[in-house]
C-alpha cells in the first residue's frame, strides 16, 4: 500500500502516479497481443468453415485464418514477404449431404514456414414441406373418398432429376355419407425423398364436399274434358338422392296446375308447375 500523503500536494502526486501505472499497463498489454510471431516459427493456415445446401454451387472462396504456435491469431500484413495460400475442396453440386474436408496449400512468408490443417466443408441436406393439395370440386355429397390425394413439393425443394423414392401417403377424415360441407382434412405423411432431403413439415389440405343437385320435373298428365284434375306426380332427376335419402316430411315438393273440369280442349295443354 502507498503511504497516507502527508498534505493535498501529495494526495494530488500519489494519483497522478497511480493515473500513470494504469496506463503503462494497458499500453504494456495492448502492444503484447500485435507482436507478429517469431522470426523462424510456424504459422499454421487453418480453413475456415463453410457450409452448402445440396446441389448448391460451391462457395465462390475459401478463406482462411492464420494462427501462431500459441494458437493467436496472425494478421497477415504483420508477415514480411507474405504470400497468401490457397484453399479448395473437391465439392461440385450434386455432391452427396455430409462433409468434405478443405485443404489449404502455397503461400509463404519471409521468415515464417506455413504448416497446413484440413477444415470442413458442410453439405447440408436439402429440407422439404410437403402440402396437401386443397380439394375443392369433383367430390358430392355420397361420393367416396377420391382414391388418391395430390400434393405439393415446397421448401428447398428437389434438386435435379431427383425425386421420391416412396411418395407420401395422403388421405381425409371423409367417409361416403358424411355431410356436405368443407369441415374435412387431408393430411400427408411418410414418403422416402431419399438420404440427402430431410422432410421439415406435412401441410393439410382441405376436402370440400358439394351438395347433391336435384331437378325436379312434372310429368305430363291426360283426362277427358270434363273430368277433375288428376293427382300430379313428378320425377327426380340430377344427381339424384343417395341411398335411402328422400324428401322431408316437411319438404316435399307440390305440383299444382290452372285446370279445372270446364277447362276446354281448345284450352289445352296446361302447365303443370
Amino acid at each position: 500500500m502507498f503511504p497516507a500523503p502527508r498534505n493535498r500536494f501529495a494526495v494530488k502526486r500519489w494519483f497522478l502516479i497511480s493515473a500513470a501505472l494504469v496506463a503503462m499497463a494497458l499500453v504494456t498489454g495492448s502492444l503484447a497481443t500485435a507482436d507478429p510471431p517469431p522470426a523462424g516459427s510456424t504459422v499454421t493456415v487453418i480453413p475456415d468453415p463453410q457450409s452448402v445446401t445440396y446441389g448448391d454451387a460451391a462457395p465462390a472462396n475459401y478463406t482462411f485464418t492464420l494462427k501462431d504456435e500459441n494458437g493467436g491469431t496472425v494478421n497477415p500484413s504483420d508477415l514480411s514477404g507474405y504470400s497468401a495460400p490457397s484453399c479448395t475442396a473437391t465439392y461440385s453440386p450434386g455432391d452427396a449431404a455430409g462433409t468434405i474436408p478443405i485443404t489449404c496449400s502455397g503461400g509463404g512468408s519471409g521468415f515464417n514456414d506455413f504448416g497446413y490443417e484440413a477444415g470442413d466443408l458442410t453439405v447440408a441436406k436439402r429440407s422439404l414441406t410437403v402440402t396437401a393439395d386443397d380439394v375443392t370440386s369433383g367430390v358430392t355429397y355420397g361420393d367416396a373418398e377420391p382414391a388418391s390425394f395430390s400434393f405439393t413439393v415446397g421448401g428447398d425443394g428437389f434438386y435435379g432429376a431427383d425425386d421420391w423414392s416412396v411418395d407420401p401417403a395422403c388421405g381425409s377424415d371423409y367417409a361416403q355419407g358424411d355431410s356436405a360441407g368443407s369441415a374435412y382434412t387431408i393430411t400427408c405423411s411418410g414418403g422416402d425423398p431419399g438420404g440427402n432431403y430431410e422432410v421439415a413439415s406435412y401441410v393439410d389440405g382441405g376436402l370440400t364436399v358439394a351438395k347433391r343437385s336435384l331437378t325436379v320435373t312434372a310429368d305430363d298428365k291426360s283426362v277427358k274434358y270434363g273430368s277433375s284434375a288428376p293427382a300430379y306426380t313428378f320425377t327426380v332427376g340430377g344427381d339424384g338422392f343417395y341411398s335411402t335419402d328422400t324428401w322431408a316430411a316437411s319438404g316435399t315438393p307440390v305440383c299444382s296446375s290452372d285446370y279445372t273440369p270446364s277447362t276446354s280442349v281448345s284450352n289445352s295443354p296446361r302447365s303443370i308447375t
